[in-house]
């Protein structure tokens, strides 16, 4: 699992700046071309090559061998697509001996970041990431939101979610993160 979290990070930055070493900035990821049917995580770039050299996509990593051979929520905070609605980028590598210790530090930081996670107490309601929209079931195999944001989220997640809650989704920012 290490080494896919790393692959699929450094692969997204390698497209970012390969594309732009050869045309100039881009304001978002969905913005470099590829073919006409494919967007950047479908689209076979030379350059990902993994499992015995065959080549593979940015999809490949995360859907086909991440979220399925490792059906571990956490994985979301910790593969980055460079959006600005992404869990942050790690500024360490990840390394298999303290991997969980890791991986609950970027969830940590991930539902305690104002600009992905808000918790309104007056409203009782939980505006999160569209990433536990979109990937729901991720969640809910490992205990669900609820249980995720409890144990994660800063503590006045929990005082919302002792009571009636709303869960409203924030929309997700395409714009290239540049941090």
């Amino acid at each position: 699992m290490v080494s896919l979290i790393k692959a699929y990070n450094a692969f997204t930055v390698r497209l970012l700046v390969d594309h732009m070493a050869k045309n100039g900035p881009v304001s978002s990821i969905k913005k470099i071309p590829t073919g006409i049917f494919s967007n950047p995580w479908k689209e076979k770039w030379p350059f990902i090559k993994l499992l015995e050299g065959s080549i593979r996509t940015l999809d490949n990593i995360e859907h086909d061998t991440l979220r399925k051979d490792y059906p571990d929520f956490r994985i979301h905070a910790a593969v980055n697509c460079a959006s600005i609605s992404c869990p942050a980028l790690r500024g360490e590598a990840y390394k298999g001996e303290n991997l969980d210790k890791i991986l609950d530090e970027q969830m940590k930081l991930w539902m305690h970041d104002p600009s992905k996670n808000t918790y309104d107490k007056e409203d009782k309601t939980l505006n999160l990431s569209m990433i536990f929209k979109w990937y729901s079931s991720d969640f809910e195999n490992q205990g669900g939101i609820k249980s995720i944001v409890t144990k994660f989220g800063p503590s006045v997640a929990g005082e919302i979610l002792s009571g009636d809650y709303d869960i409203d989704y924030l929309d997700y920012d395409w714009g290239l993160n540049k941090q």
